[in-house]
């Protein structure tokens, strides 16, 4: 064929590999080299990009998406088969790919959306980086495939997504004085006085701390510094409902309160001061890192723990204040002017290599700073119909 005989009309992909039985799935049974039916297009259905090599549609979003993640750089950009992955780009080279070749990173409800039949919470057999694009089969010998046909979308590579995120990372600018308080230590006999605070939650979901005070049942106010106080709340049921607190003194600022959660999470309580929260970091087993908190509402009217350095604790809110800077970016183009140290991410999506029970097509990561290059993030590209 050639130009002065014949017209391109139409297109399509076939899949690269067998796709083999998988319930449910739209494609199951599908062999190889047969036509992939999201990827036919014609010259009223097709992608403004200019280019449907390596494409299919996804009608939940009304999108042409690339099958395989990026491979190429810069107007060499490609989504093909075998292609070697392109990785340790950061976020805004890899916007700068897609724009070469007239594409956009996906965000994060199209990338839900198009990746919907992948497998989930598994990654590619192996558990190591595939390298090139393919048709790839995860630990459980699943075909890692969507159901309009997309390869690789959960389990082998993190994905840069167009979403903003953020990151809040202490960055050492406060004075750790101003904003601290102590906790005494006592020795284990006889045991420190009054009885354990715990966390609980009220009506509106919100957390707070609470003790059943041993001597008066008042509530008590607790003084970080000089001026920033938080409440612990008088509770003679402090213990049913409630996580008990635990400081753990090897953790760093501002790490050093523990609780089993629930949800798995850390959380964070206001303060008379919204620009110092105290933070509650999740953990499973908090005894076993921390030491119980209590609060004696004795004479001495403050925090107890038995410490295994026989030594005074300290919880410093002002690890949590960050101050703005400018940040240099890549290339040359412009710097980002963000709070603390990272303060600006961007989603990833799908799950790595050997991410294991996390992967899957809503699985996401808000912690990796746009001028992140890794070799276990990539990318993968869209464009709108024509």
């Amino acid at each position: 064929f050639a130009a002065d005989t014949s017209r391109k009309i139409g297109g399509f992909h076939t899949l690269c590999a067998s796709v083999g039985t998988i319930s449910g799935h739209t494609l199951t049974g599908y062999l190889e080299k047969e036509v992939l039916p999201a990827s036919i297009w014609d010259l009223k259905h097709r992608a403004k990009c200019g280019n449907n090599a390596g494409m299919a549609y996804c009608s939940a979003s009304h999108l042409w998406v690339d099958i395989y993640l990026a491979s190429g750089t810069g107007a060499s950009t490609l989504s093909v088969n075998g292609g070697t992955i392109s990785d340790t780009r950061d976020w805004n080279r890899f916007v700068d790919d897609g724009g070469a070749v007239g594409k956009k990173l996906l965000d994060d409800t199209e990338f839900q959306l198009c990746s919907e039949g992948s497998n989930m919470q598994t990654n590619i057999v192996g558990s190591a980086d595939p390298v090139t694009t393919g048709g790839h089969s995860d630990t459980a010998g699943r075909r890692m495939i969507s159901n309009i046909g997309l390869e690789d979308c959960c389990g082998a590579r993190n994905q840069w997504l167009r979403d903003q995120s953020y990151r809040w990372d202490s960055d050492g600018t406060m004075a750790a004085a101003a904003k601290t308080l102590t906790i005494y230590h006592v020795a284990a006999s006889p045991p420190p006085g009054g009885n354990p605070i715990y966390v609980k939650y009220g009506a509106s979901g919100r957390p707070y701390l609470c003790c059943n005070m041993a001597n008066d049942s008042e509530d008590k106010w607790l003084t970080f510094g000089s001026a920033v106080t938080i409440l612990v709340k008088h509770d003679a049921s402090a213990d049913s409902g409630g996580y008990q607190l635990y400081f753990d003194e090897d953790a760093t600022q501002p790490s050093r309160l523990l609780a089993a959660l629930p949800g798995g999470k850390t959380d964070y309580i206001e303060t008379s001061d919204p620009n110092y929260p105290l933070k509650i970091t999740y953990n499973a087993t908090p005894a076993t890192p921390g030491v119980a908190i209590s609060y004696n509402d004795g004479e001495e009217e403050r925090l107890e723990f038995t410490s295994g350095t026989s030594a005074n604790g300290a919880i410093d809110l002002a690890s949590y204040s960050l101050t703005c800077a400018y940040y240099s970016l890549t290339d040359s183009k412009g710097q980002l002017y963000r709070q603390g140290p990272y303060g600006d991410d961007k989603l990833l999506a799908g799950g790595h290599w050997n991410d294991g029970p996390q992967g899957g097509p809503r699985w996401r990561a808000a912690y990796v700073s746009r001028w992140t290059a890794a070799a276990y993030i990539g990318g993968r590209f869209r464009s709108e119909p024509l």
